[in-house]
């Protein structure tokens, strides 16, 4: 944290009570602390543009089906140690959902759900520095953290972040629909990816990305990545920009994984009412 940082993000939210959560840009240090790699980032999402990036944008535009445009605009991912926020708000929308065990996303939903009871203030100066996971600076993949390995609950973080922007924006407009089917297409390419990660993960893979594409077609990218699959597996997993396959094996995962996931079922909204 960077002198004065508390006292710039304090000064900001109390001239502005309408705020619910105020954040600052930052600056992106080596894992090593030995340099900064990216200065002034404004979005948590700087690593995953093709993914939460995307999707970030797309909850921007969800949320100007109902709120206007000043407003929507100031909604982005940010780092959770660089929030401040009211804790009346925070208790009002019932704080984290646990049901995101062991971790992942709970920040993200956090924020989305926050942002209903205000727009998002940002203090225009880097004001803490973010440390790049050491696990991302390596070459190999032999040390994944468990935290990032295959457990039987694999990815249900995503399906609980899916089904809260789901049970939100479906109920103020069915015209959300499509931006929702867009931001699933981007949570199933991921998820197909980090399949396509592992020895075994050729038929779970193939089968995710063929239906991030059928539920957004206009994504060439996904379609591209799905074309891929066809090609002999002995290119695995380099043709997925991966040097080695990850230890490890997605056999734990449910039998019915693949019929479940991110298969939610509609909700009532608005429109229908």
């Amino acid at each position: 944290m960077k002198p004065h940082r508390l006292e710039y993000q304090r000064d900001l939210i109390l001239s502005r009570p309408d705020f619910s959560m105020v954040t600052s840009l930052f600056d992106i240090m080596s894992s090593d602390a030995s340099i900064i790699l990216e200065k002034d980032v404004s979005s948590a999402t700087i690593n995953t543009k093709k993914s939460f990036g995307i999707i970030e944008s797309k909850i921007v535009s969800l949320f100007k089906s109902y709120l206007d445009d000043d407003y929507a605009s100031t909604f982005h991912f940010s780092i959770p140690s660089g929030f401040m926020f009211w804790k009346n708000k925070a208790l009002e929308i019932g704080l984290f959902d646990e049901g995101f065990n062991p971790q992942f996303l709970e920040d993200y939903d956090f924020q989305v759900r926050m942002f209903t009871l205000g727009p998002f203030g940002q203090v225009p100066e880097s004001l803490f520095l973010f440390r790049r996971s050491q696990w991302l600076d390596k070459k190999k993949n032999s040390d994944t953290p468990e935290k990032y390995q295959v457990l039987p609950n694999w990815h249900q973080q995503d399906q609980i972040f899916f089904d809260s922007l789901q049970d939100h924006f479906l109920k103020i407009s069915n015209k959300n629909k499509s931006l929702l089917k867009e931001i699933k297409a981007v949570l199933l390419r991921t998820t197909g990816l980090h399949a396509l990660r592992y020895p075994d993960g050729a038929v779970i893979g193939s089968s995710l990305l063929k239906r991030a594409w059928l539920e957004n077609p206009k994504d060439l990218f996904s379609l591209k990545l799905y074309l891929k699959t066809f090609l002999p597996s002995h290119q695995y997993p380099r043709i997925f920009w991966f040097d080695e396959f990850e230890n490890g094996t997605l056999a734990q995962l449910p039998k019915d994984f693949l019929l479940k996931f991110l298969r939610s079922k509609p909700c009532v909204n608005s429109d229908e009412q």
